[in-house]
């Protein structure tokens, strides 16, 4: 009998102690907020400045070229539209027929290819800047590296 009782307030304890450290869960933030552009860029600069030998000239043009893609990166995070919430669980809710609720959805984005055009140059642009920064070998070398990267990434 003592056992068993002792067995009930373990359980309930333990059950309490489970439920408070769920609910502080949904207390934390983003990742991303903690991460400053500042940091990552200096990281980035840093992997170089170890790979490529950087001198301090390459090294602070390296590390402005980052900082603005990081936080232009940061800024289009800010500035994308709120996900819509989902119909047709609000249809149910309401038992209205689909045909009567318009949806607001945020305009569609554009097409595909217009996004591709832009990323590739985008691209460019960054490798004509990165090559005006290095030397011949440091860039082969930067150039190589990026293909690697790109391989692993997508286990090619």
């Amino acid at each position: 009998m003592k056992y068993k009782s002792l067995f009930y307030i373990l359980l309930f304890v333990g059950g309490i102690m489970y439920s408070k450290t769920n609910a502080q869960e949904p207390d934390r933030k983003p990742l991303s907020k903690f991460v400053s552009p500042e940091i990552i860029a200096k990281k980035k600069t840093d992997e170089m400045k170890e790979t490529l030998q950087l001198n301090d000239k390459q090294y602070k043009k390296m590390y402005k070229l980052f900082l603005k893609e990081e936080q232009k990166k940061l800024n289009q995070k800010d500035n994308r539209p709120p996900i819509p919430p989902n119909r047709e669980f609000e249809n149910r809710n309401n038992m209205m027929p689909p045909s009567k609720i318009q949806p607001n959805f945020p305009p569609p984005p554009p097409p595909i290819n217009d996004n591709f055009r832009n990323i590739q140059k985008e691209r460019t642009k960054r490798e004509k800047k990165i090559k005006k920064i290095l030397t011949t070998e440091q860039y082969e070398k930067w150039k190589s590296e990026e293909i690697k990267k790109y391989k692993i990434n997508n286990k090619i």
